[in-house]
């Protein structure tokens, strides 16, 4: 029988076909024609057929959410876990499907979503698995000059040099970065896989690359041994392997023999003039094992409980650049986390990534880091974009999906962060702009996918609070807002802040009311960042207190690189705040007077925000 049922209403027949052609030309073979079946052993003939069936793709429109038949047939995929669903009309299945993620293909084919097409042929992928003549066509599309690099295998007698495992492999898939037209997937999606439970095929296929690195680290006192092997995805056949013994503080010169070799054996010449690192970043063993050590916990961890590994590693050597900067992107979370006063901050992160960078000019991470500073310190988008594009020509490709979303351009800034996911699929920060690009461009349905990913792939405050606020804001779903408050992993603060935020929006404002006035009362003890403090009387209508607090807001360098997105998101901003003005005759003169205040003081704020025309092309 077939590898796929597709399930769909009957009307929608000519809408499905060019899916069914799709799919049929990747080498599935698919069971549709619901019109040469007939007769009175119709339904027995639809239960063998999706009976039979590896995967069960139901095509959600108008007439298939209403359709007993199709919600039957969806039923039977979610039972035996071979559901994967589509969006062709911009609808809401029942609620028992949406813990599915559907691919959104409304529109499709004259436009083509590729990322929600990709999404939808993986989720196949991973429940049919591949035939003979798909593989021939997936093969024929993967190119040749593309590589994973998988976490290192730890090998140790103890196990515990995870971080030394994930910091090699990092550093080798660093120096493959700097090799022109190789495509290297980044950290975030290739250290997600474990060729111990999958495939090399499979995860070849599923980051879209032609061969795989893999390896494993074994430690006894201070020397280690790496073991590395290139692996073709198509045949799973070896083109590359060896291992090195070293004392742990020649790694470096490893990174560059191991990356050098595999570069080689791509039939690369390493010869295309970008800056490369011809002495070990630090001296000192230990103060390596430290920054490791950050970087394998960075994700989830309170930046507090980070810094004195950082500057453990900086007392052991004051010149290894990466500690440094490092440094200096803890103190940069700390301002934008909203829980202390960010300039203090940005100016701590400002001295160490320039020192990072007076070590190592070459660190395309910290020029990212130095362009960040310029945007939210000094508010200057000029500076910022110079820097950006020092770290886009170090790493070879553009990561610029940030800036212009702040600066508006949503369509390039869509464009260049598609490609960034495409470069790394399983990092859950492209995601999220994604979907805050795309919310701005109306496209709602399509940014709730884009944030429900972030979500699926890190279960975060983050994620959690940009689609809480994005269900709030944006889609103006209260309901569904409420269920991602249910399940959001935010520290109990931002759940009272949420909780307030859906009171008000059901027409209560005590609770917010009561909420500001305790942040205003207990600031001194308990800081809570004046962006926050200012929006809330906004949500509350208290446009003095807004402008007040944006005043504080200005002064203390919160967030202010936002400003520009965030008027574009309220386009009737000056039209509420002159009527507000203007709504009281006895006070309307000192009120417009604070309204040209404000205006002046956005102005101040907003006159460097200016993307170089050549950045934004």
């Amino acid at each position: 029988m077939a590898d796929i049922f597709v399930s769909y209403a009957t009307e929608d027949r000519e809408r499905v076909k060019p899916l069914v052609a799709h799919l049929q030309s990747l080498g599935w073979s698919v069971w549709w024609d619901r019109e040469l079946v007939a007769g009175p052993s119709f339904d027995e003939k639809i239960e063998q057929a999706i009976g039979a069936a590896s995967c069960v793709v139901v095509a959600w429109t108008q007439a298939s959410v209403a359709s007993k038949w199709v919600r039957a047939e969806a039923n039977e995929g979610l039972e035996r876990g071979i559901l994967v669903p589509v969006l062709l009309d911009d609808v809401r299945p029942s609620l028992v499907f949406r813990a599915s993620h559907a691919a959104n293909l409304v529109g499709w084919p004259e436009r083509r979503p590729e990322t929600e097409l990709n999404a939808l042929i993986n989720g196949i992928r991973a429940i049919v698995g591949t035939s003979a003549q798909q593989n021939a066509v997936i093969d024929a599309e993967i190119s040749a000059r593309s590589i994973a690099v998988l976490r290192f295998v730890d090998m140790s007698p103890g196990r515990d040099q995870g971080p030394l495992c994930a910091g090699i492999a990092e550093e080798i898939l660093n120096r493959l970065a700097q090799i022109r037209d190789l495509k290297v997937i980044a950290r975030t999606s290739s250290f997600q896989f474990d060729p111990s439970n999958t495939s090399i095929r499979e995860i070849g296929q599923r980051l879209g690359v032609g061969h795989v690195l893999e390896g494993s680290v074994r430690t006894a006192g201070n020397r280690v041994r790496i073991a590395a092997e290139l692996i073709a995805c198509e045949g799973e056949s070896q083109r590359w392997s060896e291992s090195y013994t070293r004392e742990l503080v020649d790694l470096f010169s490893l990174y560059d023999e191991v990356a050098e070799a595999i570069a080689r054996s791509l039939y690369f010449v390493v010869r295309d003039g970008r800056p490369r690192s011809t002495a070990a970043p630090t001296r000192s063993e230990e103060a390596l094992k430290l920054v490791m050590q950050v970087q394998w916990a960075w994700w989830g961890e309170d930046p507090r409980k980070l810094f004195p590994l950082v500057e453990r590693a900086i007392a052991l050597d004051p010149n290894y650049a990466e500690a440094h900067h490092l440094r200096a992107e803890l103190y940069g979370n700390l301002a934008l986390g909203g829980s202390e006063p960010p300039e203090p901050n940005l100016l701590a992160a400002r001295e160490c990534v320039e020192k990072a960078l007076l070590l190592n000019p070459n660190l395309a991470e910290a020029h990212e880091c130095l362009g960040r500073s310029y945007t939210a310190l000094d508010l200057d988008f000029t500076l910022g974009a110079e820097s950006r594009r020092r770290a886009d020509r170090l790493r070879g490709y553009p990561l610029k999906y940030h800036l212009l979303c702040v600066s508006g351009y949503y369509e390039q800034a869509e464009r260049n962060c598609r490609e960034n996911i495409e470069r790394d699929p399983f990092n859950q920060r492209p995601w999220g702009w994604l979907g805050q690009i795309l919310q701005r461009l109306g496209r709602i349905d399509e940014a709730t996918q884009a944030f429900e990913s972030s979500v699926a792939l890190a279960h975060n405050v983050v994620s959690s609070s940009e689609l809480f606020f994005h269900m709030l804001d944006f889609a103006r779903d209260v309901g569904r807002a409420e269920g991602v408050l249910a399940q959001a992993r935010c520290p109990d603060s931002m759940l009272v802040r949420m909780r307030a935020l859906i009171a008000h929006a059901r027409g209560d404002g005590e609770p917010l009311q009561r909420l500001v006035e305790s942040w205003v009362a207990n600031r001194a003890t308990r800081y809570v960042g004046a962006r926050t403090i200012a929006d809330a009387y906004y949500r509350l209508g208290d446009y003095a207190a807004y402008m007040h607090w944006f005043a504080v807001r200005e002064r203390e360098k919160d967030t202010l690189n936002f400003v520009p997105m965030d008027l574009r998101d309220r386009p009737d901003y000056w039209d509420v705040l002159t009527e507000w003005a203007l709504d009281d005759p006895a006070q309307a003169r000192a009120r417009m007077h604070l309204v040209n205040e404000h205006r002046a003081r956005i102005d101040r704020v907003t006159e460097r925000m200016v993307l170089p025309r050549d950045y934004v092309d």
